[in-house]
């Protein structure tokens, strides 16, 4: 099947710069962000985000890149339904746990 645009991430009033995978780990890091492995800490946040999109509606693929979200031909476009399980599966990510996994000043 061919993969087509379904549509844009910031279509539903998501900002992009404020999902960016670096924007978000540095935020939460702070002042303590060389306290941290923040390549893994991203890697694992950015997993984490995909993995709510999937759990949502794993027919799609998000680009955040390049702010597109892409799915088979005939694909069903985000319902505001799906829209607000992604944001409120993205505010639950476990940030914590994330960053106590990659904690430079433990190892």
């Amino acid at each position: 099947m061919t993969q087509t645009r379904i549509g844009f991430i910031n279509e539903h009033g998501m900002d992009l710069e404020e999902l960016s995978a670096r924007t978000v780990v540095t935020n939460c890091a702070g002042d303590f962000v060389d306290d941290f492995d923040m390549d893994a800490v991203e890697d694992d946040y950015e997993a984490a985000r995909d993995a709510v999109v999937e759990a949502v509606r794993p027919d799609l693929y998000f680009s955040w890149c390049t702010n597109e979200i892409m799915g088979e031909v005939g694909t069903a476009p985000l319902s505001d339904d799906d829209w607000a399980a992604i944001e409120e599966g993205l505010a639950a990510i476990d940030m914590a746990a994330i960053f106590q996994a990659h904690d430079l000043t433990t190892k």
